[in-house]
């Protein structure tokens, strides 16, 4: 009699479509409150982004790499949260994160993010090594897409969320799929 209580549902596309973004949504961490991110911890949840923007982001070259490196440009208070990598692989090769101490060394990598600290230096500097590169650059410095970066990290109503500058993403070749940019505060460049 209530057999139709246990019966899968086969769910409209649209309705899966809708689904997928709020998981994806969730997975990026978007509706966490700044008494989650106290409790998680700011590192942890940047951390998590950034390797959500690794998954969400197509390169040129990936083929050509053994390992998709992931580099943080003179930056201490993330080493804890950097287990998150362990094991993980992005189409199909694994993550490997490396702290560099200078813009030179960013050959190699796949996403540099760039803190807003004044242990780092000069971002134009950062920028300027990977304008060349097929690196996508995120910091959560203040007006960072602004001055030619490509993703900003930003907290907005004790949420943290981002915005992205297309100009420097396409310029250096790189694609961002679209969930990635439905899910940005604000898209800034020409859209593919």
């Amino acid at each position: 009699m209530w057999d139709f209580l246990f019966k899968p549902i086969r769910l409209p596309r649209r309705l899966h479509a809708a689904c997928g973004l709020f998981a994806l949504l969730a997975m990026l961490g978007l509706s966490l409150s700044a008494a989650t991110a106290a409790q998680t911890g700011e590192a942890e949840l940047k951390v998590a982004f950034l390797f959500n923007f690794l998954k969400l982001t197509e390169w040129p070259d990936i083929g050509s790499s053994e390992t998709v490196d992931l580099c943080l440009a003179r930056i201490d208070p993330f080493d804890s949260a950097l287990d998150i990598f362990q094991g993980q692989q992005i189409q199909g090769k694994p993550v490997k994160t490396r702290i560099l101490e200078s813009a030179k060394n960013l050959p190699g990598c796949r996403l540099l993010f760039i803190p807003d600290s004044d242990k780092v230096g000069a971002i134009p500097a950062w920028l300027e090594a990977a304008a060349s590169l097929a690196v996508l650059t995120v910091s959560d410095r203040t007006g960072f897409i602004d001055h030619g970066g490509m993703i900003g990290l930003i907290i907005l109503d004790n949420k943290l969320r981002f915005e992205v500058n297309l100009e420097p993403v396409q310029h250096s070749g790189l694609k961002l799929r679209a969930q990635l940019l439905q899910l940005a505060l604000r898209v800034e460049g020409i859209r593919p």
